[in-house]
C-alpha cells in the first residue's frame, strides 16, 4: 500500500481527533484525555504558532505522525536570542513499524522545515532506537541526561511492615480481610491520587517560610526564574505566559513547594504522570529554583519529609553541587545502568538545517557541549 506524508498546520482544529486517536491506539488510554493533551500541546502552547504536525497516511488511515513546536533560547545578559523547533509525539502504529516509514517521514519533515527557514531542530524525547537511527543520519548528540533516584517502599509494603512491627501476622490477616490491600493497590495505580495524599497528610507541619499548593504561581515563578538564570548557560525563555500554560498538562499532576521571605525566593515542583503504568508512585523533581543553595536544600528536605513511598527521580544536570551532595546523603543514587540500545539514557539531539548548517555556536558557546546548556525537566512536552 502506498504511504503518503502530509502536513497539517492550517485548519488544525479539524485534525485534533485524528491525532488523539493515533496516540490512544499507541498508548491505550482514554481518547478524551489525549484530545485534551493534543489541544494543550499544539493549540494552547504560547510562543508557537501555528501548530506543526506531519502525518503518514496509508489509504484513508493515519498510521504515523511527528509534531513540532517552537521554543526560544537565551543567554543571561545578552539581548540576542534564537528560535529552535523541537520534535514531539513521534508515533507509528505497531503494524507499520520497521517498514521505512520513520525514515520517509523524517526526511520529509527536515526538508519542509528547511523550506520554512528553520535552522535548529531539537529532540528531547527520542526513543533509544530513534536515537541510534538519528545519530547515523546526521543528528548530533549534545550529551546524555544523567538521573539521580531514590526508591522507597510501596504504600502496601509500608503498611504491611508497620502491621508486622505492631501486631505480626494477625494484623496482616485483618488488613487483607478488610480489603485494605486491594484499596492500596488501586491507589498505587494513580499517581494523581498519591500527590493528593501528600497534600493531605494529617498533622503535616511545614517550615515557617514554606507553603504547599497544587497550583502554580506564574507571575512570581517567572520573576524568580529570570532572577536566577545561570551564567554562561543557554536556557529556554520562561515568562509568565509560559508558566501559566505549562502546568496545565492533562497527563501530569503537580505539587508545588514555595519558599517566601519578603517575596518568592525559591520553589520546587514535584511531577507525576497521571496514567503511569509503573506502580508504587513514580515522582520527579521537575523544577528547583532558588536564590541560593540553602533554600534549595530546605525545599528538598521538606519534600523528603513528606514522601516515604514509591520513588523520586531528578536530572543531575538540574542540581548545583550542594543540592547534589544533599540528595546523595539522603540515599539518592546515580542511575549507572549499562548502556545499550534497550536502556540508553535520555539523549538531547540537535539537527542543523539549511544551507548554512554550521551554526554550532551561540554567543561563543558550543551548542554540542552539554555544559553550554541549562537543561531542565520542564522542557519535556510529555511531563
Amino acid at each position: 500500500m502506498k504511504h503518503e506524508v502530509l502536513k497539517y498546520s492550517d485548519d488544525f482544529e479539524n485534525h485534533i481527533d485524528q491525532i488523539a486517536r493515533l496516540k490512544t491506539i499507541n498508548w491505550g488510554l482514554d481518547f478524551d484525555v489525549f484530545r485534551s493533551y493534543v489541544k494543550w500541546n499544539y493549540i494552547d502552547r504560547p510562543h508557537s504558532k501555528p501548530p506543526i504536525i506531519y502525518f503518514v497516511r496509508a489509504g484513508e488511515e493515519i498510521v504515523a505522525m511527528i509534531g513540532a513546536y517552537e521554543t526560544t533560547w537565551q543567554l543571561p545578559g545578552v539581548s540576542a536570542s534564537f528560535n529552535a523547533l523541537c520534535s514531539a509525539d513521534v508515533l507509528i502504529l505497531e503494524g507499520y513499524r520497521n517498514k521505512g516509514i520513520y525514515k520517509m517521514m523524517t526526511d520529509f519533515v527536515l526538508e519542509d522545515l528547511e523550506r520554512m527557514g528553520a535552522q535548529h531542530f531539537f529532540s528531547f524525547n527520542a526513543t533509544p532506537l530513534n536515537t541510534m537511527i538519528s545519530l547515523s543520519r546526521g543528528w548530533k548528540s549534545v550529551g546524555q541526561i544523567k538521573i539521580m533516584k531514590k526508591q522507597f517502599q510501596t504504600i502496601e509494603s509500608r503498611v504491611m511492615t508497620i502491621a508486622k512491627e505492631l501486631a505480626g501476622p494477625y494484623a496482616r490477616k485483618l488488613l487483607r480481610k478488610a480489603g485494605i490491600g486491594m484499596i492500596l493497590k488501586r491507589r498505587e495505580r494513580s499517581n494523581s491520587q498519591k500527590i493528593d495524599m501528600i497534600r493531605h497528610i494529617p498533622g503535616t507541619q511545614l517550615p515557617p517560610r514554606i507553603t504547599m499548593d497544587d497550583r502554580p504561581r506564574p507571575a512570581e515563578m517567572a520573576l524568580l526564574a529570570n532572577r536566577t538564570l545561570p551564567e554562561n548557560k543557554i536556557t529556554q525563555v520562561r515568562d509568565e505566559m509560559f508558566f501559566r500554560w505549562r502546568y496545565n498538562n492533562p497527563l501530569s499532576k503537580y505539587l508545588f513547594l514555595y519558599w517566601y521571605d519578603d517575596c518568592l525566593k525559591g520553589y520546587l515542583v514535584l511531577q507525576s504522570h497521571k496514567y503511569s503504568m509503573e506502580s508504587g508512585g513514580a515522582h520527579n523533581i521537575f523544577e528547583l529554583e532558588a536564590t541560593d543553595s540553602s533554600i534549595k536544600i530546605e525545599l528538598l528536605n521538606t519534600l523528603l519529609s513528606l514522601i516515604d513511598f514509591g520513588s523520586i527521580s531528578t536530572w543531575i544536570n538540574m542540581l548545583d553541587r550542594d543540592s547534589y551532595d544533599f540528595l546523595a546523603s539522603k540515599g539518592f543514587k546515580e542511575d549507572n545502568s549499562t548502556i545499550s540500545v534497550e536502556n540508553l539514557h535520555r539523549t538531547i539531539l540537535i539537527r542543523l538545517l539549511g544551507k548554512d548548517n554550521n551554526k554550532l555556536e551561540f554567543q561563543g558557546l558550543n551548542l554540542l557541549d552539554a555544559k553550554s546548556w541549562d537543561y531542565k525537566m520542564i522542557y519535556l512536552h510529555d511531563h
